[in-house]
């Protein structure tokens, strides 16, 4: 079935990783679907709903809100946000009801268009004026992690979640990815495949992003991590080595 998407033009922002993650907080999916409960939950016929009690935030000057979000990794993540403007600012026709099927059914609107929905957040009436579809790029600069605290991060998870679930026991093939300590992890369960993930600083912790084509960014491996002991070990034999094979020394048969 068509959707109103398939004849409009939606908006498309890309902003960095970490602004992604704080941006997915304005999801209000599940409020608009309580106010479809609430209405069903009315033994008479609900012709005036109460309005979708939205969260919202702000990017580049606009105050936007989300109703449906994929989180897939750097390169399919996605929010599916509307614009909003306040309820005094806009001239157009308004409706209250998020999904409503009458009208859906009789034309009226396309499914999935929100335009013109009145809706409140603490107290102040907005309404959806235009889609925009914010997408993801790699973290700022500013969120770059260490490489020695990433694999900190790395050993302290590989008990549980994905690793090990699909990787326990897989040695991770570090590297520096676009400036970013990054990973590469073979699975040990179900079909063979790998995944690479991107570590970086949200806030206060380290969040981990998943990366399906590191061919675009420039790779480097890091130099293998030896301990003092086997360094020292290493450095005795190769002094002996020296010093057994030197010109001129005689060895007694």
């Amino acid at each position: 079935m068509p959707t109103f998407k398939d004849t409009i033009t939606v908006d498309t922002i890309t902003v960095p990783a970490e602004q992604w993650e704080r941006l997915t907080e304005m999801y209000s999916g599940m409020a608009a679907v309580d106010q479809g409960d609430d209405c069903c939950s009315k033994k008479s016929k609900c012709d005036s709903p109460d309005l979708v009690k939205v969260k919202i935030s702000k990017l580049r000057g606009q105050v936007y809100t989300s109703f449906g979000m994929i989180h897939g990794g750097l390169e399919h993540s996605c929010i599916d946000a509307w614009v909003l403007c306040a309820e005094s600012q806009y001239s157009g026709p308004t409706h209250v009801i998020y999904h409503d099927s009458a009208a859906i059914d009789a034309g009226r609107r396309d499914r999935g268009d929100h335009e013109g929905l009145l809706v409140t957040h603490k107290g102040t009436r907005y309404v959806l004026t235009h889609p925009t579809r914010i997408l993801m790029s790699l973290p700022s600069a500013e969120a770059i992690v260490g490489l020695e605290e990433a694999q900190a991060y790395d050993r302290a998870g590989s008990f549980f979640g994905w690793r090990a679930l699909w990787c326990k026991g897989s040695k991770p093939r570090w590297m520096t990815l676009a400036g970013f300590s990054a990973a590469t992890y073979t699975s040990t369960s179900g079909p063979p495949t790998s995944l690479t993930m991107l570590y970086y600083r949200l806030g206060k912790r380290i969040a981990e992003l998943r990366v399906k084509d590191v061919s675009r960014f420039e790779i480097i491996r890091p130099v293998p991590t030896v301990s003092p002991l086997r360094a020292a070990v290493a450095r005795a034999v190769l002094l002996r080595s020296h010093h057994i094979n030197r010109p001129g020394r005689v060895t007694e048969q």
